[in-house]
């Protein structure tokens, strides 16, 4: 099940640190938030693909396809805990151990270690992204 808490968490950690992000969602996304988390999540959502940080691929595509070419880009990290194995040999840049970011979430919690994160996850995703917007104008 698809959570935005866990994503708008780490989204706000990096605005607030300054570093900059992108994510890409899968066209599926939407079905996935209705049918889990009904018309309140899904206006999250919609809320957060009108800012230049998230990007919905068109149907038919893989957003990894799109995560790995403008990481490729723009040489940027990934996080993730995909292993992209069906794209090492077009990509073999991700199998390098710092441009691959991965992290857990447990008990409320997520970590990533390589960015020095261990974050409560925010418990309401609409606030959540009120602070993700106050971040970013800071």
């Amino acid at each position: 099940m698809p959570s935005l808490r866990v994503l708008l968490t780490v989204c706000v950690e990096l605005a607030q640190r300054k570093i900059p992000f992108f994510t890409f969602f899968d066209a599926n996304m939407p079905y996935l938030l209705k049918s889990t988390g009904g018309n309140s999540i899904f206006a999250v959502y919609a809320d957060m693909l009108t800012m230049p940080y998230f990007q919905e691929v068109p149907g038919g595509s893989k957003a990894d396809d799109f995560i790995l070419l403008r990481a490729k880009s723009e040489n940027a990290h990934v996080i993730s805990n995909d292993k992209y194995e069906d794209y090492i040999t077009d990509h073999s840049w991700i199998s390098h151990e710092d441009r691959l970011i991965k992290g857990d979430v447990v008990s409320g919690r997520v970590t990533i270690p390589y960015l020095g994160f261990d974050l409560r996850i925010l418990p309401d995703a609409v606030r959540a992204l009120e602070n993700l917007k106050e971040a970013l104008e800071g």
